[in-house]
């Protein structure tokens, strides 16, 4: 039993890593996966270094930060043994990313432009890039000036919990 708890807490990491949209380091990943899944911080350290050691995850540094991915083995050794992991933990991960998607994009760069369309509408441009890669990228064409100096204003105010919404929409 012991080995299948193992096996299972290592696919869930996998898993965790695959749903994720954005990139994130041990220690927010650990933030996420320990609030969803039952396994303490040690167990799961030691789980991720032994996935690295494994090369089913690899740390890769952008911007001074060491961030998690999921690496071609890890996809296979997820995909081929996808059948072990418990259904009720699965959707764990799953709600937890859901419900945290807004924290976990919090430090991504944002952006917004806008210039003027065909018959006095206004074309908005608004961008989210997490580590120098664009994690969302809108364009909207907009009736007027009001309107697009407002969606420019609500998306820097509001780009993580805009996205979060998106995110959930479009991940059914």
């Amino acid at each position: 039993m012991e080995n299948n708890s193992l096996a299972e807490n290592k696919l869930l990491i996998m898993y965790a890593i695959k749903g994720l949209k954005v990139e994130l380091t041990k220690d927010q990943l650990s933030d996420l996966l320990l609030s969803s899944i039952f396994m303490n911080y040690f167990d799961l350290q030691t789980y991720i270094d032994e996935l690295e050691k494994a090369d089913c995850i690899r740390t890769v540094t952008l911007r001074g930060s060491e961030t998690l991915h999921l690496t071609g083995t890890g996809e296979d050794m997820l995909m081929l043994f996808s059948d072990r992991m418990n259904p009720r933990k699965t959707k764990a991960v799953d709600e937890c990313i859901a419900n945290n998607m807004d924290k976990l994009i919090r430090e991504a760069t944002v952006s917004t432009s806008i210039e003027e369309g065909e018959r006095g509408t206004y074309v908005v441009r608004l961008s989210a890039f997490e580590d120098e890669r664009e994690i969302v990228g809108l364009t909207l064409s907009l009736p007027d000036k009001d309107s697009a100096e407002s969606a420019m204003h609500s998306w820097r105010k509001d780009s993580s919990a805009i996205y979060g919404i998106l995110y959930r929409l479009l991940v059914k």
